[in-house]
This record gives C-alpha cells, structure tokens and sequence, in this order.
C-alpha cells in the first residue's frame, strides 16, 4: 500500500508583542490644522415652572451654548452678520472700550496705529470725536480718514451743552448709515455725560439706570474738573429738556 503523504512542515510565526507604549517614528499626536471650537460651560438658570425638558432639580433649567468656531490664528470670535463682534476682549490702542448697543462703541482716544487699525480691521465705518470748542482735531481725522472711515468732529462744553447739541448728537448715533460707529473723547467726561443724556432723553432711561449705564462709558460725576462741570450741566439740560 502507498505510504501516506508526508504533512508539510510547519511555517514559523512572523507576528511580534508590540508594547502599546511604543510609537512607529511620526505616529505621536500632533493637534490638526484648521479652525478650532471653543466650547462653554452649561448656564443654570432659574426655570418658570413649565417643566420643559432639560430642566435641573429646585426647577432651575440648564442652558447649553452653542461652540463658538475660531479660525486658526485667530483668538475673537466672529460675528454671525459679519461686522464687529459683539463682544470681545478690550481692543489694543482703545483704553476703557466698551460696546454701547449694536453697532455703537465708546471710549478714549484710540491710539493713531493700534486703535484705528483695529476699528478699521473690525469694520467700524464712523470715528466720532468729542472736543471742547478750539481743540485740534486734525491728526486724528487725517488718520482716520486715511483708514477709510468717516471723521465727525463734535464740540461740546459745559457752556454749549444746549437741547441742539444733544439732538444732534442722538441723530448721530442713531442714523443707521453711519454705523459701525465709535465715539471717543481724550478722559471721558464729555463721552460720559453725552451718553448720560441720551439714555435720560432718546431712551427714556430713569435716573439710575441712566447713571449706572453712563458710569461705564466714562461718567464720573464725583471727579472735580471737567467732569464735573459736565454733570452739573448735564442735570440743568435733562431738566430744562422740552418733553
């Protein structure tokens, strides 16, 4: 009888342990290109009751934010319509920045590099500029208007503080063509007290609340000086006002 076939031999193994704390050369993690996401943490708010769903315990209601998404070397978020953000950290060359409402900033001088390259680059079409009667305002609409943007020179004192001003100055800020608009002065007593009386007579703003708006954009009504003067003439306008 034929003898059996004789089985091939067995073929050694070529698999290797590899140690999981080992890396092939290029494979260790680097952060990828691109757009980055920042993410913010849950808002808990007080619900009223309705017992919608995501609500928390003690009828609070938890809140969620959307990402907001960073192009790479960019760290100020973009706005949806495409103008200047809505709110952002405190711009370069623009001490005391503070966003009025939509579309309106105040401040101090900008900074004739750094401040007005940064309105220019956030897209602000107007440069609004409080001065007393016989200041010089010349370099500052030179470099402005070499910018791009639109100078207004506006003089204010306490002694021309009149309803006329205060008109003018509340159609400026509220003309819609004239915006992204910012408005500045060189310490904030005239900025302070301009907006003082527009949230008092445009808004129709109480006493405090118009006070505690205007003291964020300038308003020092307890400093001597300038700031002073303006806020006792500011109180004789607000009353002397024709409503």
């Amino acid at each position: 009888m034929p003898e059996p076939p004789i089985p091939p031999a067995p073929v050694p193994s070529q698999s290797k342990s590899l140690d999981p704390n080992q890396l092939l050369p290029g494979q260790d993690w680097k952060p990828g290109s691109g757009p980055t996401v920042r993410l913010y943490p849950p808002e808990i708010v007080e619900s009223d009751g309705g017992g919608a769903g995501g609500s928390a315990p003690g009828g609070k209601k938890i809140l969620l934010r959307p990402p907001e998404v960073i192009e790479e070397g960019n760290s100020t978020p973009k706005s949806d319509g495409g103008g200047p953000p809505k709110s952002s950290a405190v711009p370069p060359g623009i001490p005391q920045f503070a966003v009025v409402r939509d579309g309106v900033a105040s401040g101090l001088r900008p900074s004739l590099e750094g401040g007005l390259d940064w309105l220019q680059a956030n897209g602000y079409k107007t440069v609004v500029c409080l001065h007393q009667p016989g200041e010089p305002d010349a370099t500052d609409r030179k470099q402005a208007e070499k910018r791009g943007m639109l100078f207004v020179s506006f003089e204010v004192s306490p002694g021309t503080l009149t309803p006329k001003a205060l008109d003018d100055f509340n159609a400026l800020v509220a003309d819609g063509g004239n915006l992204p608009l910012f408005v500045y002065d060189r310490d904030g007593a005239l900025a302070g007290a301009m907006w003082y009386l527009h949230f008092r007579v445009a808004q129709k703003a109480d006493e405090e609340s118009a006070r505690t708006q205007a003291n964020g954009l300038g308003l020092h009504e307890d400093r001597g000086g300038l700031h002073r003067e303006m806020w006792q003439a500011a109180q004789k306008l607000v009353i002397s006002y024709p409503r």
